[in-house]
């Protein structure tokens, strides 16, 4: 009596399945083929191929583009994109023609629109809004004085004429021999 050789191949799905049942609850693939159709031929639209890189991005792997069908041999494809989708329609130069479309249509463009557009849909939007905003930055002369010592002492201009003095070193003259920069043009 011969046993028969049965070939097995299983796939794994971890924590894709949900991060895919999410993003398609949510209509992403959807609005994002919406917002930027494809062209006829292409095996994949830019709404997959988004889906693709966010799985991608979630499953905690951190390869070149040309890599990519390397991480989905070994994942449900046709559960997760659709059925007569394969792992090598997700090649380097269809991720690249995704990121040059969202170049072209505006990436902060394109994320309002999808996460407003999101937002309004499932009521997550309140009444009020708070904006914090100590994290912004600001970029040359401002009228608001600061009690922190700024990293450059002097201004451009008085770099080039004070030679003899280290540019990340506050000089004895300035503040009364203090060496601190507060107040004045350089605080």
């Amino acid at each position: 009596m011969s046993i028969p050789c049965i070939s097995a191949k299983s796939d794994v799905l971890d924590h894709l399945g949900l991060i895919a049942a999410t993003i398609s609850k949510l209509g992403l693939v959807e609005k994002i083929d919406k917002m930027m159709p494809m062209t006829k031929g292409a095996k994949t639209t830019h709404g997959q191929r988004a889906l693709a890189m966010i799985l991608n991005g979630l499953g905690f792997m951190d390869d070149r583009l040309y890599l990519f069908p390397k991480f989905l041999d070994n994942k449900p494809v046709s559960k997760l994109f659709g059925s007569g989708i394969q792992a090598s329609d997700f090649h380097d130069d269809s991720l690249g023609l995704l990121l040059d479309a969202i170049h072209n249509y505006g990436e902060q463009a394109l994320f309002s629109q999808l996460s407003l557009s999101m937002a309004l849909q499932h009521n997550l939007l309140g009444k009020s809004v708070h904006i914090d905003t100590t994290t912004q930055v600001r970029v040359g002369h401002s009228v608001f004085r600061s009690s922190v010592p700024r990293s450059f002492p002097f201004q451009r201009s008085e770099r080039s004429t004070r030679s003899s003095v280290h540019p990340f070193q506050p000089s004895e003259r300035m503040n009364g021999g203090t060496g601190l920069c507060s107040g004045g043009r350089n605080g």
